[in-house]
């Protein structure tokens, strides 16, 4: 980005703060079931991974 175009984009949008960088893009799961079923799909197979979970098989 040359300096014409980072002055022209302060000046048209002066309410981003381009300063800012976030400590995480994403926030750790909340537990060990969630990161399991985070690529899981259909319901039913969710539900089978629950039900272990719960019976701790």
């Amino acid at each position: 980005m040359s300096l014409v175009e980072a002055i022209n984009r302060q000046l048209r949008y002066p309410d981003i703060d381009c300063q800012y960088r976030p400590t995480s893009y994403c926030a750790p799961p909340k537990d060990a079931l969630d990161t399991v079923l985070c690529n899981v799909k259909g319901p039913q197979r969710r539900a089978i991974i629950r039900d272990f979970f719960r019976t701790g098989a």
